[in-house]
């Protein structure tokens, strides 16, 4: 499958292509309708990576974000100005010409990138998700570099430089193309699979996992500090940036229950305390979520050992 479009970007069609990976694009500004002028091509291999060709114009000074799934990414400038991209929550990546630059994430992240008016930008940009490739090694390859987050700089030997830059030259045998690009993105990503795998994993694990321990922190004191707020596990993930089923074995984990169960037992601590200062058990079982006063006593009783009224009494 491949796509080409020439002229005119909008922001609904980036959005389009972000959703064929699984990903999100959103222009930061109203009036961004058409953030870029040139053409983009987009490839997707017989071996299962998705290959893009863009040679962009930016049409205003502005930032756009979105959101990236678990993969492996490979971007390789040929010209123009860096890119910057900042990773969230903490993580910025420039891509320069010169250089092939990994991006592995192990999880949902949220992307945002600047651009100046005016500014060019020749970019290919491999992109490799494990449940896509159909080549067993590879595929293992991209899995244990998506472990934990992480990027590195790869130097582009001088005899390929030539052979990226090329693919933007359109030959008279659009096969003999397609092929070419195909060669040259499975090369890299294989490069990156045997040489750089094992440096990127060691440098994102701990980085990755104070990032994670940071977020799950964060959560469990707002979750004391606000134990009555509304929570729900889709909007807690976005908060962490982590995918659902990340988050919640993250926090058992980490604390040893769950996040709901963390959030009853602050509930819970919360009414105890509203009645120790004199509060209805009414009032304490809505403090801790409970429509009906008998399930709030039951819950009551099975945490502390004493009942709503005896906890009124001491």
């Amino acid at each position: 499958m491949s796509i080409r479009i020439d002229g005119e970007l909008s922001a609904s069609r980036l959005a389009d292509l972000a959703r064929s990976i699984g990903g999100t694009y959103r222009a930061q500004t109203p009036e961004m309708s058409v953030p870029y002028s040139g053409s983009l091509e987009v490839y997707q291999t017989s071996s299962g990576l998705s290959v893009a060709l863009s040679d962009l114009v930016s049409e205003f000074d502005a930032e756009q974000c979105g959101t990236v799934p678990k993969s492996v990414t490979i971007a390789i400038p040929v010209g123009g100005a860096p890119v910057q991209a900042d990773l969230s929550p903490s993580r910025t990546v420039e891509f320069r010409s010169g250089n092939a630059t990994m991006v592995a994430l192990s999880d949902r992240t949220m992307i945002s990138t600047r651009t100046k008016v005016g500014q060019r930008t020749r970019l290919v940009k491999i992109h490799a998700q494990t449940d896509r490739i159909s080549h067993p090694t590879i595929a293992e390859a991209v899995s244990r570099l998506t472990q934990g987050t992480a990027s590195l700089a790869l130097g582009i030997k001088n005899g390929l430089a030539p052979d990226f830059a090329g693919l933007f030259t359109h030959t008279a045998d659009p096969l003999m193309r397609l092929l070419r690009i195909e060669v040259l993105a499975f090369g890299l990503l294989e490069r990156v699979a045997t040489e750089a795998a094992p440096r990127a994993i060691a440098a994102a694990r701990p980085v990755r996992r104070r990032q994670v321990d940071a977020a799950l922190d964060r959560l469990r004191d707002r979750i004391l500090a606000e134990p009555g707020a509304p929570y729900a596990l889709a909007s807690l993930s976005v908060e962490t940036g982590m995918s659902v089923p990340a988050l919640t074995r993250s926090y058992r984990d980490r604390f040893g229950i769950s996040v709901f169960a963390s959030i009853r037992e602050a509930r819970l601590l919360a009414a105890r305390a509203a009645l120790a200062e004199g509060g209805t058990i009414a009032e304490a079982a809505g403090i801790a979520g409970y429509g009906h006063i008998s399930n709030f006593s039951t819950a009551f009783r099975r945490r502390f050992g004493v009942t709503p009224g005896g906890a009124q009494e001491n």
